[in-house]
């Protein structure tokens, strides 16, 4: 057995039973591993591996997996390692090995998905399956990154390690989701948010959150056309995963042909792997065919450099109405309202009262109304006259009242 063989750094899915401590206490039938991660030799070669790693088309679609496991079963097989691949459809195969320990410690997993999302060659340096390597070490290929080479977390640990300052990424690929004994497969994004460490700037940022984690699971849901505002929330408890019991949530179910997680990273799990400080994450999954189409999701639309009307409009709901499903039915009253005059450019809610000045039970909704025209400058009556049909309307289909 060659002595720098780093296959742990590139198994597609390998468990082992590795004490929790440092390499140097591993037991004796282990110790040949960690003499091969500490090698003179041992970076040299995993470039190598990795390289030829790159080399293997497995771009989804058509995914072609099983090219990838079968080139890494080669190399566990070299190293005396027994493995086997399983297809749940022809060419979609996953690579399965382990190796035993002693049975003292809980058991490692080791996973990462094989396929890679499609490149075009027009628009690499270097041809994106080629593995090449050029003068200054960086290797070049589709998976590099994403995620032949390492995960989000290991990327982070490296940034952190290297002094790197990236502590925002994320990644969109390909992922696969059992429930009740079936598998669906589903495009997905990912990402992670890390405490910056180290970082010197004049004016220091808000540190992320629960909050930034929603926020940003939101917009990826959005994208994929998933209101996860109008969604349930439900709690992660006990291991889910590796998220944070309390400080993480979920929406959707398969069954409905998407489902998000976001929040906290288990704290535990986090600092085992190497990486400082709290890291919020969220992953967004979806089936294909539950997509947005192109044509309804909007990429670019016209600005005007005319000025905007505001007006402003407080309601008073019950306490249990959502302020969304409040601003949803003022914009579509608002936009019937203006009609083609001219524009409704934007409804947002900047204030919500409780209190004194209110019945029990109710409360207060403070709306802002951005009018604007592309051609002219809008004047008062005719804004305040659509501002008028929107209270009229409000008052006569609702059981809203207009707050003075």
């Amino acid at each position: 057995m060659r002595r720098g063989l780093l296959l742990l750094a590139l198994l597609a899915s390998a468990c082992a039973t590795l004490p929790r401590a440092d390499l140097g206490t591993s037991p004796p039938e282990l110790a040949h591993w960690r003499d091969a991660v500490n090698g003179p030799d041992a970076g040299a070669e995993a470039v190598q591996l990795l390289s030829g790693y790159l080399q293997v088309n497995t771009a989804n679609p058509p995914g072609n997996e099983t090219l990838g496991a079968q080139y890494l079963a080669g190399l566990l097989q070299k190293a005396g390692i027994s493995s086997e691949i399983t297809e749940f459809a022809p060419g979609r195969g996953s690579l399965i090995a382990r190796l035993k320990g002693d049975g003292s410690e809980k058991p490692l997993c080791l996973l990462s998905h094989i396929d890679v999302v499609p490149a075009e060659a027009k628009n690499w340096a270097q041809p994106p399956f080629s593995g090449y390597i050029d003068d200054h070490g960086v290797i070049w290929g589709r998976g590099a990154l994403d995620m032949k080479g390492m995960g989000l977390l290991e990327t982070l640990r490296l940034n952190q390690s290297r002094g790197v300052p990236a502590s925002r990424l994320c990644e969109t690929g390909r992922v696969f989701i059992e429930r009740n004994g079936q598998n669906y497969e589903c495009a997905a994004v990912g990402f992670v948010i890390a405490e910056p460490l180290g970082a010197r700037t004049w004016l220091p940022c808000a540190p992320a959150d629960f909050y930034t984690a929603k926020q940003h699971a939101s917009a990826l849901a959005a994208a994929a056309g998933v209101d996860l505002a109008r969604q349930p929330l439900v709690p992660i408890e006990g291991p889910y995963y590796g998220w944070q019991e309390g400080h993480s949530a979920a929406a959707g179910e398969m069954a409905q042909g998407w489902a998000v997680r976001f929040g906290l990273l288990n704290l535990a799990m986090v600092k085992a792997l190497g990486v400082e400080g709290k890291v919020y994450a969220g992953i967004v999954s979806i089936l294909p065919e539950k997509l947005a189409s192109a044509e309804s999701r909007r990429r670019y639309a016209d600005f005007s450099l005319l000025p905007a009307a505001l007006r402003d409009l407080a309601l008073v709901v019950d306490a249990g109405v959502q302020a969304e499903d409040v601003r949803r039915t003022l914009a579509q009253t608002a936009r019937a309202a203006v009609g083609t005059a001219f524009t409704l450019e934007a409804v947002e809610v900047f204030d919500v009262y409780q209190g004194t000045g209110l019945p029990e039970g109710r409360k207060s909704l403070a709306f802002s109304l951005v009018f604007r025209s592309p051609e002219r400058t809008l004047v008062d009556d005719e804004v305040n006259a659509v501002l008028q049909k929107i209270q009229d309307e409000v008052t006569r289909s609702t059981s809203w009242q207009i707050r003075k």
